[in-house]
C-alpha cells in the first residue's frame, strides 16, 4: 500500500439542494482526515451553496463552476 495517500472525491453540482446533504455525508464518511471532497457548483437558483457551507467540514472545497450547465461542470 501507497503511504501518505491522499484522495480528491470532485462532485459537480447544479441546483442540486435535495440531493447534496446526503451525497456529501456519504461521501466524507468514506474519507479520511487528509482526503479531500471538490465541489464544483455551477450557479444554482436553490440553496445547494447554503447546504454545502452548513458542513463546515475542512475536506470540502467549494469552486465556481463554469456557468455553462451541470454536464460542462
Amino acid at each position: 500500500m501507497l503511504k501518505n495517500k491522499r484522495v480528491s472525491v470532485v462532485l459537480a453540482a447544479h441546483n442540486g439542494e435535495r440531493y447534496i446533504g446526503p451525497q456529501i455525508s456519504s461521501i466524507l464518511s468514506q474519507l479520511e482526515e487528509n482526503d479531500e471532497l471538490i465541489v464544483s457548483v455551477d450557479p444554482s437558483e436553490d440553496r445547494t451553496v447554503s447546504v454545502i457551507q452548513g458542513f463546515q467540514d475542512s475536506r470540502i472545497r467549494m469552486l465556481q463552476g463554469p456557468g455553462q450547465g451541470i454536464v460542462k461542470n
